[in-house]
Formats: C-alpha cells, structure tokens, sequence
C-alpha cells in the first residue's frame, strides 16, 4: 500500500467512525501527520525538484532586501535576535546571515522553528555547508511554546498554509462546507454549523462582506491566522513582525465575482484545483486575508507600520550593493520578484511593531 492511500484510508475510517470534518481539520491531517502528512512523508518540498519555489529559493537577492530593510529600523539594532517561522529548505536564513554581516546587522541568535524532524536533519545540513562561519549563531527549534524573544519575526509564506475552514452562503446563512466520504471517495457537503460559537465568529468576520454575496457564494476563512497572531504576540517583547505572502485586502478576498474560494494545489511545480488527489503529496494553501490578519494583529497589540505590494516594496531599497557582480543572475531575480505578472503585484509584505 503506498503512502497517500495508506493517509486517504486513514481519514476515511475517521469520518465513517465519527462524522464529517471541517475542512481546517481535513486540511491540517493531509499536511501535517506526523506520519504521512505532506511535510512527513513528502522527500522534496521545495526548489526544483519539489512542488514549489518561494522568493527566497529562486531569488537570493529577496534575502538581502529585507536584510536591508532591517538595518533600516533604528531600534532593532538594540535588538539581537531574529526567530523564522517555517524556514524550509533554509535559503531565507543562509542570504540573511550574509547580508546581516554586510548591513551589519548585529545578530546575536538565529533562530529557526521547524516542527517536522525530516525537514529539521535537512535543515541543520545545509545550514553547516553554506554558513559554517554563522553557525554557531544558529538554532533550530522544534518548539517555541516558552520562547521569548526582543528582535524581529520573519514568516514567509507561512499564513497561506494554515488551515482554513470552507463556507457558503445560502438564502442569507451562512454554511460550513464539512468533508464526508462515501464508497472511499471524499466530497465537500454544506451544513448548518453544529457549533453555536463557531457560526458567530464567522458572521461577525464576514458580516462586512456578506450582502453583496450572490447565492451559492463560496469561500474560506483562516481562524487558524488568529491563533498564529496570538502566539506571535507572546513571543515577542518587543520589535518587529516581518510577513511575507501572496493575497489580497478584504474587499477583494471576498468579491461577489470570486464564487469559489482561493485555494490551490502545487504538485511538482503544477498549480491543481483538486484537494482531494495526491493526497499527503501535494501542498494545499489559500491566499491570505490582510485586512483580517491586520485586524487580528491590532487586537494583540501590534501596530501595522507598513503594507504594500512586493513590488512597490522592494522597489523603496536599494539593489544589494554586494551583489552586483552577479549581473545576469541579479536582472533575472529582480524580474521575478519585480514584475506585476510574476510575484511582484500579488505577493504582499506587511509589517507590524510591538
């Protein structure tokens, strides 16, 4: 029996057992069992021979920019240490390090939070051959429930993959869209909600949104997003949050003519609207709410300070100046990152102050 099968009988017998799921809870198994999950069981994840590659995987020179970006925060320089959430294959932290040394930057601990052991061993690996003059500033954690940290919190793509919960809106209510299974196939069923509590925090979050809905409207809400917030405000004492991701502000999230959601399937660098094939093989993610996550993080006591498009972000710094020798290298990276048909207009980067 093969890995995605073993996963897919798995869940089945969970929900024949015990009943639907939400699709947050179906969405968290299928990523993150500790077994066969997609960041378990999947052997290459990212760059080339994975599914996907983010800014820092593709564009070293993105690194340096937000290493820039730092050296610019007068007081953070008072602040001696950097936490990375989800570091994957570790590009982000290694064209950190060596832009913080030019920038000098004066970090005194790096650390990185990665929960699967797979990607921690890979991690460690690459981090002694590329930065072994660094290393011993490094960290890897596999937990930061007692972490304290004055400095700065870099997550890169890491909101898109939390789970999400599935809705629509029918004849002015607004249903859950549950995951069931019958004859081994999983199918998505709008419900009323089973939860009194759960229902009023979606009707209040999408209260704004609502009545411009045509009937049927279909879409997600991230209330893992608050979560993440919260505990990103414990964490941190005092300093910076830097979040990097691909999604829109609230009005746009959540248009009358966008009837189906935001989620995306990437599966050997092929986007695929299918979440119920290549399971515990493929990455599931949704775009990311701004306006929500900007007011999450207001409510926890952090104040916005910047949010732009990519583009009009980087496009305020300069191009690394110890880069340069990297000439075609360095054209093509800013191209991807710059142009609005590439990541430059759909990703965002927003900041936040504590």
């Amino acid at each position: 029996m093969n890995k995605p099968n073993h996963l897919k009988k798995v869940i089945a017998k969970h929900i024949t057992q015990h009943g639907p799921l939400s699709f947050a809870t179906w969405m968290n198994t299928v990523l993150n069992h500790p077994k066969w999950g997609y960041y378990a069981n999947k052997e290459h994840i990212f760059g080339a021979e994975g599914d996907f590659i983010t800014a820092s995987e593709h564009c070293p020179v993105y690194s340096a920019f937000v290493a820039q970006y730092a050296a610019q925060l007068d007081d953070l320089v008072k602040m001696d240490t950097i936490l990375e959430i989800g570091p994957g294959s570790g590009a982000f932290a290694i064209g950190f390090m060596k832009a913080a040394a030019y920038y000098r930057l004066p970090i005194k601990k790096y650390y990185l939070y990665e929960p699967s052991a797979k990607l921690r061993e890979k991690l460690h690996k690459r981090l002694q051959q590329d930065i072994p003059e660094q290393i011993n500033k490094v960290e890897i954690l596999d937990d930061i429930n007692t972490l304290k940290i004055s400095g700065m919190l870099i997550l890169n793509e890491i909101f898109d993959v939390l789970p999400v919960h599935l809705f629509q809106y029918q004849e002015g209510d607004i249903l859950e869209r549950k995951v069931h299974v019958a004859d081994h196939t999983f199918a998505l069923q709008a419900e009323p909600f089973e939860d009194a509590k759960l229902k009023k925090i979606f009707e209040d979050l999408l209260a704004p949104y609502k009545e411009t809905w045509p009937q049927g409207y279909q879409g997600e809400l991230c209330l893992e997003a608050k979560t993440l917030m919260a505990k990103l405000g414990e964490i941190l004492e005092q300093g910076y949050v830097f979040v990097h991701d691909y999604g829109d502000e609230g009005k746009e999230y959540y248009h009358p003519s966008r009837t189906q959601g935001s989620i995306r399937c990437f599966y050997q660098h092929q986007v695929l609207d299918n979440f119920f094939e290549n399971i515990g093989q493929q990455d599931i993610t949704a775009s990311v709410n701004f306006t929500q996550l900007a007011d999450f993080a207001q409510k926890e006591g952090f104040t916005l300070i910047n949010y732009k498009k990519q583009m009009d972000f980087l496009a305020q710094l300069e191009v690394p100046n110890f880069l340069l020798d990297q000439a075609l290298s360095m054209h093509n990276q800013l191209r991807f990152l710059l142009l609005p048909e590439r990541m430059g207009e759909k990703f965002k980067i927003m900041v936040l102050k504590k």
